[in-house]
């Protein structure tokens, strides 16, 4: 018996395709050939982390107790680069397992 994983990430613009997970927001940015992302990560003690990334770079831009906080931060950041030229939308970020 043979088991297989493939472990992968998919950017999926479209919410429809999978539910959205309000307690992990993902928004990508675009502009020619460059991509940013931005993303709220929550943990299990109620914090979360919001992290920005370019050039291959993330760093935690922002940590709190409220969500809320993390989601502003994300909503400045993207109005930042959008000011910059690129083109964000909020995306799904999704892991899959596939086991044969």
């Amino acid at each position: 018996m043979r088991h297989l994983f493939i472990f992968f990430s998919l950017w999926v613009a479209s919410v429809e395709l999978l539910a959205a997970d309000k307690d992990n927001m993902f928004v990508v940015c675009e502009r020619q050939r460059e991509v940013r992302w931005i993303r709220v990560f929550s943990s299990n003690d109620g914090k979360c982390k919001t992290v920005y990334s370019k050039e291959g770079y993330s760093q935690v831009v922002s940590s709190a107790t409220f969500y809320s906080s993390c989601e502003s931060v994300l909503n400045n950041v993207k109005k930042n680069v959008e000011g910059g030229g690129f083109k964000c939308h909020e995306a799904t970020l999704a892991n899959v397992i596939e086991i044969n």
